[in-house]
């Protein structure tokens, strides 16, 4: 290889310039945000917390200029500035803003409903009236064909929303988010405050799921390295919200969903606890394994990684062994050498992983398939909805929503139940009902069959992921 053209490990002096550069540009990423709220509806019943709700998202993204962003960009509607036209407007109107990479986030409080075939969300807009349904109901297509455009834009994507039946639009995201496949561009995370089935609890001055969402966005640094993350947002504001609740004698069950594309994964950070660049989170690795294929850099050609427990890496290229780490996240794979300075980012699709390098100076694309050594689990989504149906007498369809850690949230006539899950190759659990209701079956592409039982009786089931 000749290194005066083309090299992936730099000259010091080269290396000790574009660290000055960096240091000097540290919040390359702006935050554009528009909060709606709405508590004195003219049409429907009045709400109180809204309006708090959306001063106070706004209120935790600011507080992140000169942390996490150069600048964050603000709109506030608040009840009659609420519209559906405004909304939707302004929804739009984020497209021609900023760049990619920018964080862009959307967040709504007041009404939600769900259409009579529970097949559809959408959000109440200070003019909402029942008998102009289709002309001032905000849909959940509306919301997630802006968001769309703008993670095509490479933008990272935020939808935010605390409302009645909130989860029924990360039913709806199915179609969508599972197209934002590519590491190197846009992505979608969507935090919901309830379930598909569950309304969302208002606690007088705000509504249990925001509060606890912006109290996370302050106090969610769940492993203390100095960086909260979606993951960590994810987990903190699940309990805060069951906290909330309960602190204030209630009983209602209200579980927030927090889930992602697959171009993203858990470890994105939303929130700095003082400024300067956050540590690397550490690898969460599963099982050693060796991977071998090519890369397109000029003067390279063969590659191969060796993926050890514990998070090592060792890659054998043209210039030798370099020693690195590695970390998983749902199916995406991520690599990086000599001091993070080369970093590898792929997607696993079955036994390769495909996808694209970078150094300081380029990018090149690289693909490596697994060797002949002990199978590896399948990797587990950052969250997939899986719809379908059972032949339980009395019951009939059937959804699971399969989150990262193993949280699993089943909808069935009955309503949504908590659990968790757990994949083993290509077998999959199910645990509900603290392991009195178990499901397992057989993972073959995109569809998952086989049995359940409970105390008292067994019956098939059959769910395919949405959006396939």
């Amino acid at each position: 290889m000749n290194l005066s053209t083309f090299t992936k490990r730099l000259p010091v002096a080269v290396v000790a310039s574009l660290l000055w550069i960096s240091a000097n540009a540290a919040y390359a990423t702006d935050c554009f945000i528009l909060s709606a709220g709405v508590d004195n509806y003219p049409h429907v019943n009045a709400l109180k917390g809204c309006l708090a709700d959306a001063r106070n998202t706004s209120a935790a993204f600011r507080a992140q200029q000169g942390k996490l962003f150069n600048q964050v960009h603000s709109q506030i509607l608040l009840d009659g500035d609420a519209t559906h036209g405004r909304i939707l407007q302004s929804m739009r109107g984020l497209s021609q803003k900023g760049a990619a990479g920018d964080y862009v986030v959307i967040f709504l409080s007041g009404h939600g409903g769900r259409t009579p075939d529970n097949r559809a969300w959408y959000f109440l807009p200070h003019d909402y009236q029942a008998q102009r349904h289709a002309a001032t109901a905000l849909t959940d297509k509306q919301i997630l064909d802006a968001a769309d455009v703008l993670v095509r834009q490479g933008k990272k994507v935020f939808v935010i929303i605390d409302a009645c039946f909130a989860g029924q639009l990360g039913i709806s995201a199915q179609g969508y988010v599972q197209n934002y496949r590519n590491p190197q561009g846009g992505g979608l995370v969507l935090m919901l405050s309830s379930s598909a089935s569950q309304t969302s609890t208002a606690l007088g001055k705000y509504s249990a799921f925001a509060k606890a969402f912006a109290d996370s966005m302050v106090a969610g640094d769940l492993n203390r390295d100095g960086a909260i993350t979606i993951d960590e947002i994810r987990r903190d504001a699940f309990q805060r919200t069951h906290n909330l609740i309960k602190q204030h004698g209630m009983s209602a069950k209200q579980d927030s969903e927090v889930s992602w594309s697959p171009s993203l994964n858990g470890n994105l950070v939303v929130a700095r606890i003082s400024g300067g660049n956050v540590p690397q989170p550490q690898p969460q690795p599963t099982l050693a394994r060796t991977w071998t294929g090519s890369e397109s850099l000029q003067g390279f050609g063969r590659l191969s990684f060796e993926l050890h427990n514990g998070g090592r890496a060792v890659m054998h290229d043209a210039a030798g062994t370099t020693q690195g780490v590695w970390q998983q996240s749902g199916n995406q794979i991520t690599l990086q050498f000599d001091n993070g300075r080369i970093v590898y980012t792929g997607m696993m699709q079955g036994n390769t992983i495909l996808g694209t390098a970078r150094n300081d100076r380029t990018s090149w694309n690289f693909s490596v398939t697994a060797g002949n050594i002990a199978p590896q689990p399948a990797p587990q989504p950052a969250s997939q909805t899986w719809a379908g149906e059972e032949n339980l007498q009395g019951f009939g369809q059937l959804a699971f929503v399969l989150h990262t850690g193993g949280r699993a949230v089943m909808h069935d006539v009955r309503g949504a139940t908590e659990g968790s899950w757990q994949q083993t190759g290509n077998q999959v659990t199910l645990h509900f009902d603290n392991g009195r209701i178990v499901y397992a079956g057989v993972l073959e592409g995109n569809t998952i069959a086989g049995n359940a039982q409970n105390d008292r009786t067994t019956w098939s089931f059959r769910v395919t992921r949405a959006g396939n």
